[in-house]
């Protein structure tokens, strides 16, 4: 995340892996946050995604193969409409907004 100007503060240590031998993609990014369970991981995977405006196409067929269709069809959903969607993890908008201030995303 901090390759792309989130630097986070955290207890945890993330570490990211591609079998494939190639970078990963933001959207990778995204899918490896978002498997770690919470809303603050969705939360800094919604910043990810305001900031550099990830491929949804790339995006939803790599959940797909993780099983985070769902999760990432209502984040996308999110991001565009500023409402949650049913059944998954999300902040509220106001939340977000201003956690991705903090990091100097506009949304």
């Amino acid at each position: 995340m901090a390759a792309y100007g989130i630097p986070l503060i955290s207890d945890a240590e993330y570490y990211y892996f591609s079998s494939l031998r190639r970078p990963l993609r933001p959207e990778d990014i995204v899918l490896h946050t978002i498997l770690i369970d919470g809303v603050t991981n969705v939360t800094y995977a919604l910043i990810l995604m305001a900031k550099i405006k990830t491929n949804p196409d790339y995006l939803l067929t790599a959940a797909e193969k993780v099983g985070l269709r769902r999760q990432v069809e209502e984040m996308l959903h999110f991001l565009a409409s500023h409402e949650p969607g049913s059944n998954t993890v999300l902040p509220n908008w106001n939340e977000f907004a201003e956690k991705a201030r903090d990091y100097a995303v506009r949304v």
